[in-house]
């Protein structure tokens, strides 16, 4: 039987697999020759898993740089609209308000 003691706790175990000579890009690569000649044919369900993981890595973002580019602009306008705004309500505000502003500071 184990003793248990509140002072020393037991470390958790550690998994330490380090994979030896592991180059994602030449595997995709190999990945992407195999299905190009027909090769690959395979219907189990890890070779199903693996062609939906190719799909959602190489999503419409990594093949059309143009969409990317102009998805971040488009992004970033909206943040600088959103800032813009908010910042002439917070000053309407406080012109709106000067008086009690100025009254409670002294």
């Amino acid at each position: 039987m184990a003793r248990h003691s509140i002072f020393k706790t037991r470390k958790p175990r550690q998994y330490n697999y380090n994979p030896r000579f592991y180059d994602p890009d030449e595997e995709e690569l190999n990945a992407r020759v195999a299905s190009a000649r027909g090769d690959v044919q395979d219907d189990s369900p890890e070779a199903i898993k693996a062609r939906i993981r190719a799909g959602l890595n190489g999503g419409r973002y990594s093949i059309n740089r143009k969409f990317k580019r102009d998805a971040t602009r488009q992004s970033n306008k909206r943040v600088f609209v959103i800032a813009l705004i908010v910042t002439i309500v917070i000053a309407f505000l406080i012109v709106q308000n000067a008086e009690a502003i100025l009254s409670l500071m002294q």
